[in-house]
């Protein structure tokens, strides 16, 4: 579950007193819910509109010890902001995620020499928000800018803005915003996306850059469930046809959790049952949250890269044993199965595994050598943060790196006898 904040009104006057009952509010929720993460659209200074202005002349006459220009210290507000509730969060409950949805341009190259090569509205100007810097600072987990626009669309094309996001994302997690509504409208504007293949194409785009860009995330869910041009149906059979794993963020936590106990298989003519045990809570105190299972035919190398081998993600349920019914394996077929825990920030343990025979009444059971000890390297937690105020920036914190142990499994076979029987409508169009 996630906690999100989306775009507000226009600001009213005293800016500060609400942006402190944001944070009020956010740090609450934080520390009373079970919530995976913050999420915030772009909800920083409004989108300016006509004969709208922010009545913000009190606040900046009396809260600006460093003489700021206006722009440059509405900024420094926002980033205020951003890094309480980073290191407000951190502090609270170290696995609540923290990102952003920002505007899809920072600021145009015409304007700064480290910009993208567009010619658009920009964040960094118009809504005083300057995610470059909180990318270069730590205090975001993952942005998701909201590139909205087709691949051919002149002022601010798709390939160029990944690449500069992709280039940018300094280390932390980048999810692209794809504009799926937008083939829902008639815009004259951008007629790219009357083509069934944009979106296709956006995300094999995104796929030319494998360590940078993490994954996609369409804006609308109700524009993507109506199928238009029968682009979902076009995505679920080719770009998204095999499941795919949430990437970790070792700068939160580097630490695998132990992996699974007593794995077992039973095989008949039927189908595999696989049944297992969680282990131990890791040197970190966390335990497993959910499983992922491998499946190899014989004739295969097993590898967890290829997630056409992924063929179940396990969740425990109160009540009932961690088991899996595999009815796909082929009847007389040997089978390699191997199985992984991942914690609640999806570092994922080193496997356990279990062959088959191909025999029909066989119960097969995995035994792992010990796990060696490792102590992982201590990462300070920061200190409590305060409401936001203008601060001078921190440097980030020390990003530990995660690693792992490959131990050999031992596997025993016990043969059972046979049984018979039985966005904004001027920036991004209308939404």
């Amino acid at each position: 579950m996630v906690f999100a904040l989306q775009r507000q009104a226009p600001l009213q006057p005293r800016p500060a007193r609400r942006a402190r009952v944001h944070w009020q509010v956010i740090v609450d929720v934080v520390r009373r819910y079970d919530i995976d993460g913050v999420h915030f659209d772009d909800y920083f200074y409004p989108y300016p509109e006509a004969n709208q202005v922010i009545h913000d002349e009190a606040a900046y006459a009396r809260f600006n010890p460093d003489h700021l220009d206006l722009a440059a210290w509405r900024r420094q507000n926002v980033n205020a902001l951003i890094q309480s509730l980073h290191d407000t969060i951190r502090h609270t409950k170290r696995w609540v995620k923290f990102g952003i949805s920002p505007f899809g341009v920072w600021r145009n190259q015409t304007t700064d020499p480290n910009g993208s090569a567009t010619k658009a509205f920009q964040g960094y100007d118009g809504l005083y928000a300057d995610a470059l810097e909180w990318l270069r600072q730590g205090w975001v987990d993952y942005v998701l800018p909201q590139l909205y626009w087709s691949s051919n669309f002149r002022v601010a094309q798709y390939p160029v803005l990944v690449e500069w996001w992709a280039r940018n994302s300094n280390g932390r997690h980048l999810y692209i915003g794809h504009g799926a509504y937008r083939m829902l409208e008639n815009t004259r504007a951008d007629t790219t996306w009357r083509n069934p293949r944009e979106l296709p194409r956006q995300v094999r785009i995104n796929r030319t850059f494998p360590t940078e860009v993490s994954g996609s995330v369409f804006f609308s869910s109700k524009s993507l469930l109506s199928n238009p041009l029968n682009t979902t149906d076009s995505l679920r059979q080719h770009e998204f046809r095999y499941p795919a794993l949430v990437p970790a963020m070792p700068w939160l936590d580097a630490v695998p959790p132990r992996p699974a106990q007593n794995l077992t298989v039973t095989t008949k003519a039927t189908a595999n049952t696989l049944a297992w045990q969680p282990s131990p809570t890791a040197s970190d105190g966390d335990a497993a949250t959910y499983y992922a299972l491998y499946r190899f035919a014989e004739e295969q190398t097993p590898t967890p890269d290829d997630p056409r081998n992924l063929l179940v993600i396990v969740r425990p349920q109160a009540g009932r044993g961690l088991t899996y019914v595999d009815t796909t394996a082929l009847r007389g077929r040997g089978y390699a199965y191997f199985l992984t825990a991942f914690d609640r920030l999806h570092n994922e343990s080193r496997p356990v595994s279990v062959r088959t025979t191909g025999r029909t009444a066989e119960v097969v059971v995995a035994q792992t050598t010990p796990e060696p000890v490792s102590v992982p390297a201590p990462v300070p937690a920061p200190k409590p943060a305060t409401p936001p105020a203008p601060a001078t920036p921190r440097p980030p914190a020390p990003r530990p790196t995660a690693g792992t142990v490959s131990t050999p499994t031992k596997i025993k076979v016990k043969t059972k006898p046979k049984r018979r029987g039985g966005f904004f409508r001027r920036l991004f169009g209308g939404r």
